[in-house]
């Protein structure tokens, strides 16, 4: 088992031991689905009720190594945390604000890692995040990876508003 896939191994048993309702997004989540790529961390999205937060963070806190010298308050404005997991590797846990989100940690398919069921985001809904990124790199492998993409830039993609539930992306 690699560092990484250890990595990968140890924060979804975490987050399945605290019954944290989860799904690995990213590179490692694109590579399972067998788009081999390479990357560095592990992603993964987790849907916390915003009366838990705090507890949940110092949960989470108490298991791996959060990087912000304050983790709540970094959670809190960046609905991130940043953590090393017990062999160093970075591990990045989104907390989900939005109803879509909420339904794709829902609809993640268990996949075995080393004799451990990891729930990963559908393929769908990867690529779902990718369209609505913010983040120039996400766009620029979707366009990269999709022709059809690269040829209509600049222009929406039919279906694409369709298939997205506008009201969903309100935040809960």
């Amino acid at each position: 088992m690699t560092k990484l896939e250890a990595a990968l191994v140890e924060v979804a048993s975490m987050l399945q031991d605290l019954s944290i309702p989860y799904m690995l997004i990213g590179g490692l989540a694109v590579s399972i689905w067998g788009e081999a790529r390479a990357t560095l961390d592990a992603d993964f999205s987790l849907w916390v009720e915003p009366e838990n937060l705090q507890q949940v963070v110092r949960q989470i806190g108490s298991r791996l190594h959060a990087i912000p010298a304050d983790p709540l308050s970094f959670v809190t404005a960046a609905r991130v945390l940043p953590v090393t997991t017990s062999n160093g590797v970075r591990a990045d846990l989104v907390f989900a604000s939005l109803p879509a989100e909420r339904q794709m940690i829902g609809r993640a398919a268990p996949k075995v890692i080393h004799e451990r069921s990891i729930m990963v985001a559908s393929v769908e809904d990867l690529i779902w995040m990718k369209l609505i990124s913010e983040r120039q790199k996400d766009i620029e492998e979707y366009q990269a990876s999709h022709p059809s993409v690269r040829k209509n830039s600049g222009q929406r993609l039919p279906g694409a508003t369709a298939a997205a539930d506008l009201g969903s992306l309100r935040p809960a």
